[in-house]
């Protein structure tokens, strides 16, 4: 009688052993479905870009135009070129100003700047241009990026 009690125990120990992997290899090989969504945080506000042309331009001539880019987002940002459209408040024709384009190619860190040194020149068009001598010069920036 003792060899089958100890018989019974094993047979059930086995028993509850497979039991116990059985529901171990349920458990790992179970399926599921499901999705979510979620968006990305990008650039909410533009970059801000600032410069002025150093004084003295004049027909034939170019100057300087030291400027910033500033990055007021809560990421980076980067910028390749800063250009400029050139306005006029008089007579003096816009279309004689003319700012080159400037490679800045840089990452810009959340909250941080960028400086940019460009050329504002002036065309000599072989006529009269004193409306240019007292004209306020405007240049309007944009920045394309990668």
């Amino acid at each position: 009688m003792r060899l089958s009690k100890k018989i019974a125990i094993a047979a059930v120990s086995t028993v509850a052993a497979v039991g116990v992997a059985t529901a171990a290899f349920a458990y790992w090989t179970s399926t599921g479905g499901g999705s979510g969504t979620a968006g990305a945080a990008g650039s909410t506000s533009p970059l801000v870009i600032t410069g002025n042309p150093a004084p003295g331009i004049y027909p034939g001539g170019s100057v300087a135009v030291s400027g910033n880019v500033h990055n007021p987002n809560p990421s980076s940002s980067h910028v390749d070129v800063v250009s400029a459209v050139v306005s006029t408040n008089n007579s003096c024709p816009a279309a004689d100003f003319h700012f080159a384009n400037v490679t800045v190619n840089k990452q810009i860190a959340a909250g941080g700047d960028q400086g940019f040194t460009g050329s504002l020149t002036m065309d000599d068009t072989a006529v009269n241009q004193d409306a240019c001598r007292t004209a306020t010069i405007t240049l309007t920036y944009s920045s394309t990026s990668l």
